[in-house]
């Protein structure tokens, strides 16, 4: 299982970086973002290209990954600044038809990873003719801006729903490695998540995003045994999963369905 942490903090970089995640993320993406999520209580990084060049420094092991705005009319110098900043991989986000993504890859020309960040109902219902574009690294089903375009009460609802599914099935059928939203440190979240990384392994899923459950307060060593230890935890259990039946793993989906339902209720009707 590969995870992406996103931090512009260099020192928090480094560790993630010395722990072997395998992705750590700047998050340049601000266009439009404040419209879609200022109103809920979601995490909006305030990144910089000065930060993809810092961070660079301490991505030995691990792959500069950096999120970059919606395809716009300045898309092309932006990846172009990024690029020569040290960036090894880049996250498209909010796009909704293969015509974009195929500019986007233009542009990229092959000069690194593209991970495409699927969180507008459009770009899901033309998923197929996106993932058979030649050039894709990776694809990731973003939970939080999809659930909000589909008026869904809680990001986990795309799981019972079917969605994450038929994503799943989409990009095992044109061999495009993929993942889903984010996980926590395992007890916490509203849904544990034992249930939910469960699930990326029925699924076929090989990323999550590590979420801001991670981000423990800055207290150096002790954010360091923090950070350490949730993380792995999570490495400890996901190899606890590699002899998990069948039976259990659907045992599961039940299981995590019947929660996520619990919390979206209240969500829905408080």
């Amino acid at each position: 299982m590969k995870f992406i942490y996103i931090t512009n903090d260099i020192n928090k970089a480094k560790l993630a970086n010395e722990l072997g995640v395998e992705y750590i993320m700047v998050d340049l993406e601000i266009n439009g973002k404040i419209e879609r999520q200022g109103h809920l209580n979601t995490l909006i990084s305030k990144h910089s290209l000065n930060d993809v060049k810092q961070v660079s420094e301490y991505t030995l092991s691990s792959k500069l990954l950096v999120r970059v705005n919606p395809l716009h009319d300045n898309t092309a110098q932006e990846v172009e600044s990024v690029l020569a900043s040290g960036a090894k991989a880049l996250m498209l986000p909010m796009f909704e038809y293969p015509h974009q993504v195929k500019e986007f890859i233009e542009i990229v020309d092959g000069r690194a990873e593209i991970v495409l960040l699927f969180e507008t109902p459009a770009s899901f219902i033309y998923r197929d003719d996106i993932l058979k574009l030649s050039g894709i690294s990776r694809a990731h089903l973003g939970l939080n801006d999809m659930h909000i375009a589909m008026n869904l009460s809680f990001m986990f609802d795309l799981f019972p729903s079917g969605i994450a599914k038929q994503f799943a099935e989409s990009c095992k059928h044109f061999n495009v490695p993929f993942g889903f939203g984010g996980v926590a440190p395992l007890g916490a979240g509203l849904v544990d998540s034992s249930l939910i990384l469960k699930e990326h392994f029925k699924l076929g899923s090989d990323c999550a995003i590590l979420s801001r459950d991670f981000h423990f307060p800055d207290l150096e060593s002790k954010y360091q045994k923090a950070f350490s230890g949730a993380y792995l935890s999570l490495a400890t259990y996901l190899d606890s999963l590699k002899g998990i039946s069948v039976a259990e793993l659907d045992s599961n989906s039940l299981t995590l369905n019947e929660k996520i339902k619990e919390v979206s209720l209240k969500r829905r009707f408080s």
